[in-house]
């Protein structure tokens, strides 16, 4: 049975067809370029995007970040092709997976699990990939098989001419944590303070660190008392930062501390014009804690 997932504009013609790339291959290999290949032979005039090829080797974290802060600036009917992982095993089989109005094509590895979990949305349909590969080679997903996924939906094929309906079967157990903890703070039986527990999500290449706590859970915590709160001090890896909270660097002193929430939501935290992760020494996973208490009148 054909699936009617598509809306008269989803279908793009094969000459605007745009296809991105994120991957932990790094730029010295020469992968990239052979996934390349295999899409502009089956779409000559395909618009190939690299959104990074610097993931850090196997994590689904940071690409699920990456992921949510470019996808969002694509247009409608893209298709992402996420090289991170990517072999097929018993449990994390192929998917692609329709996420909005875009295409995702990986693996159930964590990482589509991860994405929802940080995007506060699930995917739309989730399909077990069942076309067979162009050879005999296990090893590399991203140019065997993804580009012929890629193709197919190209042109409009259905989901269920691709695969089989299947679900999201990968958890993700590792400790980093995903749900940012709220907790109050109490002396006898009275709440003097909260504060949240968070972790490190992704360190971008300039030194800066997000974190996966949001704006949204931020304003929650300064309405949470009647009286009002208002955010005290942050400590990272249990090392106090004696930082504020502004709209961009420059509001603070070259190399001081600046806690920003960014257009998407999650909290960063940086110093002016230096370099934070190398200063401090901070690895994806460590935790995170924003303190609040009551307003000083």
């Amino acid at each position: 049975m054909d699936i009617p997932y598509l809306s008269r504009n989803f279908v793009r013609n094969m000459a605007t067809q745009t296809v991105t790339l994120l991957t932990d291959w790094g730029n010295a290999d020469h992968y990239a370029a052979v996934v390349k290949a295999r899409l502009f032979a089956k779409m000559p005039d395909v618009r190939v995007v690299d959104i990074s090829h610097s993931v850090p080797r196997s994590d689904i974290y940071a690409a699920a970040y990456m992921a949510i802060d470019s996808y969002p600036y694509f247009p409608e009917g893209t298709i992402h092709i996420v090289g991170v992982e990517d072999i097929a095993t018993k449990d994390n089989v192929h998917l692609v997976v329709k996420f909005g109005q875009q295409f995702i094509i990986g693996t159930d590895n964590g990482f589509f699990t991860i994405l929802q979990i940080l995007s506060g949305k699930t995917m739309d349909l989730v399909y077990e990939i069942e076309v067979s590969k162009e050879t005999k080679s296990f090893t590399f997903p991203a140019r065997d098989l993804f580009p012929r996924v890629a193709s197919m939906l190209s042109v409009g094929m259905p989901l269920d001419k691709i695969g089989k309906l299947s679900r999201l079967h990968s958890r993700v157990f590792d400790g980093p944590g995903l749900k940012v903890q709220r907790t109050s703070e109490n002396i006898n039986g009275n709440m003097t303070g909260m504060h949240l527990t968070g972790r490190v999500l992704f360190i971008d290449d300039f030194g800066n660190i997000i974190t996966n706590i949001t704006k949204k859970e931020y304003d929650a915590c300064l309405e949470a008392c009647p009286g009002g709160y208002e955010f005290k001090d942050m400590y990272v890896d249990l090392r106090r930062i004696n930082g504020k909270i502004v709209d961009t660097y420059d509001n603070v002193p070259i190399a001081a501390p600046a806690f920003i929430f960014l257009e998407n939501g999650f909290l960063e935290i940086a110093e002016n014009k230096e370099n934070f992760y190398k200063k401090m020494g901070i690895a994806r996973g460590a935790k995170v804690i924003m303190r609040f208490g009551p307003k000083i009148k």
